[in-house]
């Protein structure tokens, strides 16, 4: 599910809010997978670095949306990590990961698992040159992100604030093990 789930209620107009639609989704993903299958979530996080620092919020175009929670929400909204956490313990799924890729899923260049930022104090180093995009203008980050992401990396919060998630979810941790079996993927 590559940029879909950010668009659940619109899928699923019977569900009355976002998080609803997207439980039902999964649910039916969840039934649709042979024993050992997993479903893969590609979406932005609204509380992504990008964010943070400007850019317009990708589905519409306006700086600051998701981290204002939606205000004027139309049933497009995208989740940060810990939502996503509650969403897929509440859908029952019985084992998932976080994999980071930057600067976003869209175009990844590099792609960290969660193991590899919390074991290596220098996975951040990865990200060097990096930059994040703004996907409805030309836009540029007002600082060097690269600086971000080592303090994000020395705090313990460099997950948290990545532009977007890959998220696998299974019934089985060995399926999740077979599908990011690296540190790191870097193109």
């Amino acid at each position: 599910m590559i940029g879909i789930l950010e668009y659940a209620q619109k899928f699923c107009e019977d569900q009355d809010n976002p998080k609803k639609a997207v439980l039902h989704i999964l649910n039916r993903a969840k039934t649709s997978l042979k024993k050992g299958g997993v479903v893969v979530i590609a979406i932005e996080n609204r509380m992504g670095l990008k964010y943070w620092l400007g850019a317009a919020e990708d589905h519409y175009g306006e700086p600051y949306v998701g981290l204002y929670d939606y205000p004027d929400s139309q049933g497009i909204q995208t989740y940060n990590q810990r939502e996503w956490r509650q969403l897929l313990d509440v859908s029952g799924n019985k084992a998932y990961c976080f994999i980071y890729p930057f600067p976003d899923y869209k175009l990844p260049k590099v792609i960290l698992s969660a193991n590899y930022i919390q074991t290596d104090e220098n996975a951040f180093s990865l990200l060097s040159r990096m930059s994040s995009r703004d996907y409805s203008e030309k836009w540029k980050a007002p600082c060097n992100e690269f600086l971000l992401w080592k303090s994000l990396q020395k705090t313990g919060s460099l997950e948290e604030f990545a532009n977007s998630f890959l998220i696998i979810a299974s019934d089985s941790q060995e399926s999740l093990d077979l599908a990011m079996p690296y540190d790191f993927v870097h193109f």
